[in-house]
């Protein structure tokens, strides 16, 4: 009996080493990709390219809408504002009180789409009211 619990809690141990890796592997591939999506220079398609596979690898290891809005302003850095628009718009959908997620679409919007941008400013005024 005491060797199964035992080995439950080594078991245990080693499944949370190994979550605990794969947290910091994506929060270091987030932190490399908003280095290069940060940067001054232009965001060109080579340097677009490394930042999309830190991104893609950090997806697959923490599926988290950070990684998404950072997707979205890759896809801005290289003029797609569509795309951009798209995957802030997935996000703004699957968490409606994520703060950060509206004042993306702001941003991605303030030009082009009046509709949007209204309707981003009206849930950011919502979900923090200290910006009215």
């Amino acid at each position: 009996m005491a060797t199964v619990v035992r080995g439950s809690i080594v078991g245990l141990a080693v499944a949370a080493c190994v979550w605990f890796a794969l947290a910091a592997r994506a929060a270091h591939d987030i932190d490399r990709a908003n280095a290069i999506v940060s940067a001054e220079a232009p965001l060109t398609a080579a340097r677009a390219a490394p930042a999309r596979a830190l991104l893609d690898s950090a997806g697959m290891l923490n599926p988290d809408t950070a990684v998404d809005l950072l997707r979205a302003k890759v896809a801005l850095g290289r003029n797609d504002e569509a795309g951009a628009v798209r995957t802030i718009l997935s996000v703004t959908k699957r968490e409606p009180l994520n703060l950060e997620a509206w004042v993306a679409l702001a941003q991605a919007t303030l030009h082009r789409n009046s509709r949007l941008v209204l309707l981003a400013v009206d849930n950011i005024g919502r979900l923090d009211p200290e910006i009215r």
